[in-house]
């Protein structure tokens, strides 16, 4: 029961400040779904930006109700209020939407109008995932180049080799693998062995009588499409070496499977992985099993740049997609 002395307006604001918190603490522990749930009955009582502020924020780690947050972000910065965070949560969501111009435009927004370093530098590195996904490259890596020295260092320089491999600037990407080395960057992707043979055989590196010590470093300076079939024709059955998840059908013809790839990579975009490329092709029929199921999805991989066959197996993601190029940014 409230005091006779106790103001409406003072336990209403402490009320406030007591829901706020308990969201803040959910949002830490990480569960949304109850936030959001608080937080939506929250703006009904009361009108606060700092709750507005939290209902956008959570409906982007959820993906919900984002037409919504949209709608209220826009109204705020039409107003001119909490002017950083709308601007920031504005191309968020319109990050989400693939709007990449309007990603663009609140990015550059913010970036002139705060001093806050690390928002500028959260603008920074989505203006370089908004070009790379453009294929504008050069930009990107523009952009990635301003992160360096900053908390996205490790980020920056994955995405600068990876770049510098995409556009054959080798001597470029060497020094990004050095750079991941001497600041003890996991290089997940691949053996940092192999990235450093890739690009010094791209260099010219390699001694003239140097003997390749396994398969990819053979087929990288000598390639044979007869060397891959026989290396994928161990896909055929199980083994110490190949994965159960990993097996084509017992009845493939392999040989016109392996040919049929051939032809089909002339025509299909690559996923381009350091120093390979993976390409993700669809069959009529069942071609194997991966993770014991049946699958119609061949996995191909090939030597970055080339339509060189690695390897090729089995996969069943079908939510796969190979690159597709989208619209340039004006």
């Amino acid at each position: 029961m409230k005091s006779r002395n106790e103001h409406p307006k003072i336990v209403n604001a402490t009320e406030k400040i007591i829901l706020i918190q308990e969201i803040k603490s959910l949002c830490e522990n990480e569960n949304y779904e109850q936030a959001l749930k608080k937080c939506t009955k929250a703006m009904k009582k009361y009108s606060d930006l700092c709750i507005t502020i939290m209902y956008c924020e959570i409906c982007i780690k959820l993906n919900q109700n984002l037409e919504r947050a949209k709608r209220l972000l826009e109204k705020m910065l039409f107003q001119g209020l909490k002017k950083e965070s709308a601007l920031k949560l504005l191309s968020e969501i319109e990050f989400i939407f693939n709007n990449d111009e309007l990603v663009v435009k609140y990015c550059q927004e913010l970036i002139k109008y705060t001093k806050n370093r690390s928002l500028i530098n959260g603008s920074i590195y989505t203006l370089a995932e908004v070009y790379k996904r453009n294929d504008d490259l050069i930009t990107s890596a523009s952009y990635f180049e301003k992160l360096l020295n900053t908390t996205y260092e490790c980020t920056a320089i994955m995405n600068l080799l990876c770049i510098n491999i995409e556009l054959k600037e080798y001597e470029e990407a060497l020094k990004y693998v050095y750079l991941c080395l001497n600041k003890k960057i996991s290089l997940k992707s691949a053996e940092t062995s192999k990235i450093l043979f890739f690009l010094k055989s791209k260099l010219g590196l390699i001694e003239e009588n140097y003997k390749p010590k396994d398969y990819f470093e053979k087929q990288t300076l000598d390639y044979s499409s007869k060397r891959a079939y026989n290396h994928i024709s161990t896909h055929l059955k199980e083994n110490d070496l190949k994965a159960k998840h990993t097996i084509f059908v017992q009845n493939i013809d392999l040989k016109n499977l392996f040919e049929n790839c051939i032809e089909q990579l002339s025509v299909i975009e690559p996923v381009s992985d350091l120093i390979v490329d993976r390409y993700y092709i669809s069959f009529d029929n069942i071609i194997g099993i991966s993770n014991e199921t049946e699958t119609n999805i061949v996995e191909v991989i090939t030597v970055n740049g080339t339509k060189n066959i690695l390897t090729m197996f089995p996969v069943i993601n079908k939510n796969i997609l190979n690159h597709t190029k989208q619209k340039k940014l004006s």
